[in-house]
């Protein structure tokens, strides 16, 4: 019989036996936080965050060229095509109007 196997077979049995309930504890830990919503032993209220946002291109003069743009990526596209366009015009203004909403349960 090989001492250093069976030694390397015992402790390995003592660590899965002492581990295996520390590593429940901690997975049904997790699961109660996760149940619970809580963050660093506080129960947390869950709330949504909703934002609206919404662009408008507005010539030189302050005349509304477009609105209603949803990202400011469209809104930079039509303004540069607008410009290129347009050679009697010099510059274009973006507005934004953006709209941050909670919702609570």
């Amino acid at each position: 019989m090989n001492w250093e196997d069976f030694a390397i077979g015992v402790i390995t049995c003592f660590c899965l036996l002492i581990g295996l309930p520390w590593t429940i504890a901690l997975i049904y830990e997790a699961y109660e936080r996760i149940k619970e919503k809580r963050k660093g032993g506080e129960v947390v209220e869950i709330k949504r965050v909703k934002e609206v946002s919404s662009y408008s291109v507005y010539d030189e003069k302050g005349n509304l060229l477009k609105s209603g743009f949803k990202d400011l990526h469209d809104a930079h596209e039509f303004a540069t095509n607008y410009l290129l366009k347009s050679p009697e015009q010099n510059t274009v203004c973006i507005k934004a109007e953006i709209t941050i909403t909670v919702k609570r349960k």
